[in-house]
């Protein structure tokens, strides 16, 4: 926008009419409620557009499913702040024009449509009202510690940012940082939000379809007596390419503008190149094949988290920055592919080696700065003290205590950074509550993760198809049970690490909020089992 446009808004805010209602703030802190709106009318409409250029616009978003405006309101009234309904943005405009002292101006406006169960627009600007009805050229964007993500704030933040402006001190153990101006509005932050949201549920069942119809193939055909070398070569391929799916998924959103057809496009192919790329690098071994898959996926969510996660802010599988009490970082989806990646390439390496993996894989998937999800590192440490436990065998007790040493090692090491760093991460949150309230606050909130959980997996009939299947495949694992028996006696590394796998995906379902690890885990563990019992037959 010109500077001509943003003086003529400004001119126009100016001209508006005085309702008889205005009156200057009662203080030096304005926070309104205002009509629904799309982001684009609240940039360019008349008081809210002229109020975004003197400050900045962003997305609001709230911990867990709450509203956004119900949660603005609740934690606004924490810092002694009233969030006032007004229908008629002119009333704003008017009381602005009357306050001559320094103010802190936060206009809430609910979005029309899906984006509005999941964040409001946040209009913020601080300073003297008359320099805030002035604006810029355009506006600028929001953006905080909490959220780490351009454009996208929490509810969280306003009680924090409300005590910075009126020089209070900040109250310990708060979640949420203060909201900063900087940066540009998050115009391609809600294009990408319209774009790839409507494609979660359509892909994600086209994932779990796949990976499903893939097992329930290979099982048929393993059980078959006799068959072509040609069908269970192709019923192979066909699982390979359902667990390479989610790998490819993840840098399919990762484009700047994302599209339907430039998302199915990239999936699909990339899908079919780590497929066939997994087929050449692992050869004659078909274990190695499906560890490639699986450790390629673990390397693709690495690289997203080198580059600060973009590829998490909107994944297809499960869980984005608009969700939940962690703005960034590892999602729970992921993190089964994450953990998955770690346990199946592990089997590649020694045993002290394969233990080295997983205590870096979870190191990273719990740091603050990194991954911040606990429930996933916490998996990942119980992989690593089951990993040595169950390959070091046959040398007395000392493996096992040793595997529950380093597990136990790392788990202290992660809540240590968590606690010394002070980030605000939903796991600080949850350590300074129980340094308030002792153990029965980490209690309570386990009970409410995990009836959360239930309560999600419940509304899902696949997702409790995968969790009641988990317990089945580890224990035909572990007993190398017909028909996969073939192939997890040619490999005994890899029958262990299928074990581990199926016994930590199902205290990833108990230790995380959904069911997210859990059922990646169940579709790698499919892979795992039917994939070299397949190679076995075509062979």
């Amino acid at each position: 926008m010109t500077l001509g446009a943003a003086a003529a808004i400004a001119a126009a805010t100016a001209m508006l009419p005085v309702p008889a209602v205005a009156s200057p703030p009662t203080g030096p802190v304005v926070a309104v409620v205002l009509p629904p709106a799309p982001f684009e009318q609240v940039m360019s409409a008349p008081v809210t557009g002229t109020v975004a250029r003197g400050g900045g616009v962003g997305l609001l978003t709230a911990p867990g499913a709450d509203d956004p405006v119900q949660a603005a309101a609740k934690a606004l009234g924490e810092a002694g702040v009233a969030l006032r309904p007004v229908d008629d943005p002119s009333v704003v405009g008017a009381e602005l024009r009357g306050s001559e002292a320094p103010l802190l101006v936060l206009l809430v406006v609910p979005a029309p449509g899906r984006l509005g169960r999941d964040a409001a627009t946040l209009v913020l600007a601080r300073g003297p009202a008359a320099r805030l009805l002035q604006g810029f050229d355009e506006p600028r964007g929001l953006a905080s510690a909490t959220t780490r993500r351009a454009g996208l704030v929490s509810t969280v933040d306003l009680a924090p940012t409300v005590r910075a402006f009126l020089g209070r001190s900040a109250v310990a153990g708060e979640p949420g940082a203060v909201i900063r101006i900087e940066g540009r509005a998050p115009v391609d932050l809600v294009e990408r939000y319209e774009t790839v949201q409507p494609l979660r549920l359509p892909v994600g069942l086209a994932v779990l379809g796949v990976a499903l119809a893939a097992l329930v193939a290979g099982i048929v055909l393993l059980l078959r007596p006799g068959g072509g070398r040609g069908l269970f070569r192709l019923a192979g391929m066909i699982g390979l390419f359902a667990v390479a799916l989610p790998v490819s998924l993840l840098p399919a959103v990762m484009v700047r503008r994302p599209s339907v057809a430039s998302v199915v496009t990239i999936a699909v192919l990339g899908a079919a190149i780590v497929a066939a790329g997994a087929r050449w690098l692992g050869g004659a071994e078909p274990a190695a094949v499906v560890a490639v898959v699986a450790g390629v996926g673990m390397a693709v969510v690495l690289l997203d988290g080198l580059l600060g996660w973009p590829g998490m802010l909107m994944p297809l599988l499960g869980g984005n920055s608009f969700e939940g009490s962690r703005f960034y970082g590892l999602g729970n989806g992921y993190g089964g592919v994450f953990l998955a990646g770690a346990v199946l390439a592990a089997s590649r390496l020694r045993p002290w080696a394969g233990l080295a993996l997983l205590l870096a894989a979870g190191v990273l998937a719990g740091l603050p700065g990194f991954g911040s999800n606990f429930g996933t590192s916490l998996t990942l440490f119980a992989a690593a003290g089951l990993w040595l436990a169950i390959r070091v065998r046959g040398r007395g007790a000392w493996p096992g205590l040793a595997g529950a040493a380093a597990a136990i090692g790392g788990v202290g090491a992660v809540v240590v950074a968590h606690r010394v760093t002070g980030a605000p991460t939903h796991v600080t949150d949850v350590l300074v509550g129980a340094e308030r309230s002792g153990i029965g606050e980490l209690l309570s909130v386990y009970l409410r993760r995990l009836n959360l959980n239930l309560r999600s997996t419940a509304a899902s009939p696949a997702a409790w198809l995968m969790v009641v299947a988990l317990p089945v495949g580890t224990i035909m694992a572990w007993k190398r049970a017909r028909p996969f028996g073939d192939g997890l006696r040619h490999d005994p590394a890899w029958r262990d690490a299928a074990v581990v796998l199926g016994v930590t995906s199902i205290v990833a379902f108990l230790v995380n909020d959904t069911f997210g690890v859990a059922g990646m885990g169940f579709v790698y563990l499919s892979a795992a089992l039917v994939y070299p019992a397949l190679a076995m037959r075509w062979r």
